[in-house]
């Protein structure tokens, strides 16, 4: 709220003579954010408990969550902790100071609505945060289309594929449909329930697909050889009917965390999908 005060965006915007046009654009944006701590976040593995991100068996997500917290708190501690007196930096719904959880919760708030968007050249490209475009949620069987990422100068749109009706919701397929659950759960806290979401990271970890997204990734590339071996063994740790065995017993009592459940989901999920291609 102090947010939108200060980029003279009230939180009150009918109320409230004083702000123009812009504020009030503004201010309807932001306050569609998703709340601190709210279900929306807490999917996304920056938000895992140590005993979840281990039960993900998979070394490349929980190496890469460990690597973004770790950057989050450096940060806090470099450029917040030291203002933590001024009281801007109140949490408004609590009047206590913002704590490192309130600078993840930000930063994962960018990084679930960012666009990579093709500049200039082949080898410029920015990250930006588009409203509206940001607001389709994702399916991906929805016959709508993002198009102009990948082009230079290009104009971003998305194209119908059918006839949209009065008040129906506009879903498009996040990553192109070339993005598997691996980033799903990282970047947007939802896990695909459709099989193409995990068979592409099956892929992936078996040298059938190039990593597109993801740390230090900056263009198409095969995961090593040691960290395909790595994954593999990590998966082993259960079969496929111990997983199917935990996440039933769980549906009779639901004493089971949710990020523990999403952990043991995207692991059966992904090998599942090894299972189908003869890897598992």
């Amino acid at each position: 709220q102090d947010y939108l005060k200060q980029t003279g965006a009230s939180t009150d915007v009918k109320n409230d003579d004083n702000n123009n046009n812009q504020g009030n654009k503004r201010a309807d944006y932001l306050t569609m954010m998703p709340k601190f701590m709210s279900e929306d976040c807490l999917g996304s593995t920056d938000f895992f408990s140590e005993t979840a991100l281990e039960a993900l068996q998979s070394p490349l997500i929980v190496e890469e969550t460990k690597y973004r917290q770790q950057l989050s708190e450096l940060r806090f501690e470099r450029d917040i902790k030291p203002l933590l007196s001024n009281e801007l930096f109140l949490w408004k719904e609590t009047n206590q100071p913002v704590t490192e959880q309130h600078l993840r919760w930000a930063v994962w708030l960018v990084t679930s609505r960012v666009l990579t968007v093709q500049g200039d050249i082949p080898t410029q490209k920015y990250r930006l945060m588009i409203p509206l475009i940001d607001m389709c949620n994702h399916d991906r069987q929805s016959p709508h289309v993002l198009t102009g990422r990948a082009v230079a100068g290009g104009r971003l749109k998305v194209t119908a594929g059918c006839n949209i009706q009065l008040g129906q919701q506009i879903n498009i397929c996040y990553g192109g449909g070339v993005v598997g659950n691996d980033r799903f759960v990282q970047d947007y806290a939802f896990l695909d329930a459709d099989e193409k979401a995990y068979d592409i990271v099956a892929k992936i970890l078996t040298g059938r697909q190039r990593i597109l997204e993801g740390k230090n990734i900056d263009r198409p590339t095969l995961l090593a050889v040691s960290d395909r071996q790595l994954a593999m063994e990590s998966l082993q740790q259960t079969t496929i009917e111990q997983d199917q065995t935990l996440l039933k017993e769980d549906d009779n009592n639901t004493l089971m965390s949710n990020d523990m459940k999403s952990a043991i989901q995207y692991r059966l999920g992904v090998k599942l999908a090894l299972q189908k291609l003869g890897d598992f």
